[in-house]
């Protein structure tokens, strides 16, 4: 349905650019976004912030809720790290023929992604964690019939650029485990995810492409613009209504806006007298919300007065949150950690500049899982080749294998 409207979306928009030759117009053709800002509907995620997911210390027993409700969770020292520094030396060291034969895919921003052979001593990971105390969020999340997707190293070179916003997945079902194999700075390309997102409808998404690509701020690239709307960072308004002689909204001058139609300039040089000014947006009038200037023909021909909302966007400081609310910063990190992340959460890897001690390749791994063998996964494309379609296998039934001997005795460690 979703690409449906899209497609129509796109048609109706570059019609309308044939009829009035407005090169601007383009850009929402190509854009797709019918839906205006106040269209997204509130999610439940939208509350969520760095302070519920885990990285402040004492907070891992909540691991189970915050990946469900925010779809970010940080578990510090679940895995030992001396097996995984080895391990990171065994993956350096393998053939390049093997290498290549084990890449998974393409990924955004020159980063190389590879499945690890099922092989010694990369067989025996600690894939759920010390004790297995990575089992009690994933089951909570994906249900008891969890599976492996893909276990991969990525690496990222110094100077690699930030990638932009995206979701690994639209599909609800899937979860990524981030295990760095080296500390990690910020400096040092850590991912950068907004938490909640993972619930983040259609609608909700389409507002953020909307406003980076039409109504960022001239000091803003769009790909700054759409991390700061995904993390809830959109700018501030001072709210207030004003109320005129319906007469006199004709010497009004209205534009298409961000949050419904913007004041371009006043015909009336006194009726600014009323208190709003140029830039100011307006969203209702008499109670009936206004998206575009055409909803301007549709109000009550009988009513003689008006009373208007408007919103002032405010600057600086006082408009945009710095940082957004929703922003989670994965780093720092040290060998050991595990953030664990719901694969619709809009996420990016940051740029590498690390210098010095730094300035090398940042290895990371990345354990997959999805809830069942039929979920497509994150890389549903990515088919690779035989040894790589082998060594998942081999990592799979090893999980299945680590989880059966967790209930026939030891059990998991439980959060």
């Amino acid at each position: 349905g979703d690409r449906v409207n899209l497609f129509s979306c796109a048609i109706e928009m570059i019609m309308a650019c044939r009829r009035w030759r407005l090169m601007w117009l383009w850009a929402q053709a190509l854009a797709c976004f019918c839906v205006d800002v106040f269209s997204a509907e509130p999610f439940e995620g939208e509350s969520c912030s760095v302070a519920d997911v885990g990285f402040e210390r004492g907070a891992e027993q909540g691991a189970v809720a915050a990946l469900k409700r925010c779809g970010v969770a940080l578990l510090r020292g679940v895995l030992s790290p001396q097996p995984l520094e080895a391990l990171l030396e065994a993956f350096r060291s393998l053939p390049v023929t093997e290498i290549e034969a084990h890449r998974h895919g393409r990924v955004r921003e020159h980063r190389v992604q590879t499945h690890l052979p099922f092989k010694a001593p990369f067989d025996s990971l600690e894939i759920l964690g010390s004790g297995g105390i990575l089992e009690a969020p994933l089951r909570a999340a994906l249900g008891d019939g969890f599976v492996l997707d893909l276990l991969t190293v990525v690496e990222v070179a110094p100077g690699s650029a930030a990638q932009d916003p995206h979701r690994d997945t639209a599909s609800e079902g899937s979860i990524a485990v981030h295990i760095p194999f080296h500390n990690l700075s910020t400096a040092a390309a850590p991912l950068s995810m907004c938490a909640g997102t993972h619930v983040m409808n259609s609608e909700g998404a389409a507002s953020v492409m909307r406003e980076a690509i039409l109504y960022r701020p001239k000091s803003e690239t769009s790909q700054k613009t759409k991390m700061r709307l995904y993390c809830g960072g959109r700018q501030r308004t001072k709210s207030f209504q004003v109320t005129l002689p319906a007469a006199d909204l004709g010497n009004v001058r209205f534009r298409d806006s961000r949050l419904g139609i913007g004041i371009m300039r006043f015909r009336d040089p006194e009726l600014e007298a009323l208190g709003w000014q140029a830039g100011d947006e307006i969203t209702h009038i008499n109670g009936k919300q206004v998206k575009e200037t055409d909803d301007l023909q549709e109000l009550d021909p009988a009513a003689t007065t008006l009373t208007v909302d408007v919103e002032r966007p405010l600057e600086g400081k006082d408009g945009f949150p710095d940082p957004p609310p929703r922003l989670v910063v994965g780093a720092p990190l040290v060998v050991g950690d595990a953030l664990l992340y719901d694969s619709r959460t809009f996420h990016w890897g940051m740029a590498h500049e690390g210098v010095g001690a730094e300035g090398v390749t940042r290895y990371v791994l990345y354990a997959n899982f999805k809830s069942s063998l039929d979920h497509a996964g994150v890389h549903p494309e990515a088919m690779g080749t035989k040894g790589l379609r082998d060594a998942r296998r081999g990592f799979q039934n090893y999980v299945d294998q680590l989880r059966s001997e967790k209930r026939e005795g030891k059990g998991a460690l439980e959060l």
